[in-house]
């Protein structure tokens, strides 16, 4: 397979959609859709679609660093490079359909993203094989469990596209002068920590966004999300990154009694994972 077809492919596609809203007439009182993205609002949607063309490309890159390091056949490096590239179509279809990248609202990004990969883009050199596994990985890769049913070099690369997906995501928590985000992600108000919350994080559970109360709680959901972390690789990275220090910590670089023991937990969870090169049965 050349990658560059799908490379070729995304590029022309991201930069249609940055014309197709640049180009929306400026009229302040109508909706750039129904859900009500105004016209007005032209500079700051470009910039959040901006925002996920950057994200793609440095989580294809993980993604391929990922199947390096797990000492993976060339075709699976590749595909899992063409999986990182297409794992958020579905966030520019939100952006224009929608004019949210809510999946509250929306329904699943992943699922959009596994649509648009079966409908609209190349499939040159690939396998009928590995055309479901890139659906399969593209539709799974934001759920918060995985099905059971997911099985050998599916599973495996849905794993890679979450680890791949979650590295950048670590990045973009812990740089406190993005000033960008997702019009989803509201700001909570002061408070302690939940404590189901709290006893989650500290029982190696992956925690819901839907618990969140408060900014404290946001810290423990973002925290938990190493807990859904697969290879080694990914944990070596976080670690040298010291990602959980900057989150734990914040801005302020305040790092209380609860949250230090958060926060040694959650890393030694991932030093005595930093060697795991674990391959699902039937991988290869």
């Amino acid at each position: 397979m050349n990658i560059k077809i799908f490379e070729d492919w995304f590029a022309g596609y991201t930069d249609g959609i940055r014309k197709r809203i640049s180009g929306a007439p400026v009229i302040q009182s109508d909706p750039l859709t129904e859900w009500g993205w105004n016209f007005r609002d032209l500079p700051a949607i470009l910039d959040e679609v901006d925002l996920k063309i950057e994200h793609t490309y440095l989580v294809r890159k993980h993604c391929e660093n990922i199947a390096g390091w797990l000492d993976l056949p060339e075709a699976d490096v590749r595909l899992a490079a063409i999986i990182g590239l297409f794992h958020d179509l579905g966030r520019f279809r939100q952006a224009i359909q929608f004019g949210t990248m809510d999946d509250r609202v929306t329904g699943s990004h992943g699922q959009m993203s596994a649509d648009i990969f079966m409908y609209d883009t190349p499939k040159d050199g690939l396998s009928d094989e590995e055309i479901s596994i890139i659906a399969d990985s593209l539709r799974f890769h934001n759920v918060f469990k995985l099905p059971g049913v997911l099985k050998g070099r599916t599973l495996l690369h849905t794993q890679l596209a979450r680890d791949g997906d979650k590295l950048d995501i670590f990045r973009f928590y812990t740089d406190f002068s993005e000033k960008r985000r997702f019009r989803f992600i509201m700001s909570e108000g002061e408070g302690e920590y939940s404590e189901d919350m709290l006893e989650g994080v500290l029982q190696g559970k992956n925690l819901k966004v839907s618990g969140i109360r408060n900014k404290n709680d946001r810290k423990l959901m973002q925290i938990s999300l190493v807990y859904d972390i697969n290879f080694g690789y990914s944990f070596k990275w976080m670690l040298e990154k010291d990602y959980l220090a900057l989150i734990a910590s914040g801005p302020e670089g305040i790092l209380d009694k609860k949250m230090e023991k958060v926060y040694n937990y959650a890393t030694k969870w991932m030093e005595e994972r930093a060697e795991l090169r674990t391959l699902p049965d039937g991988a290869l």
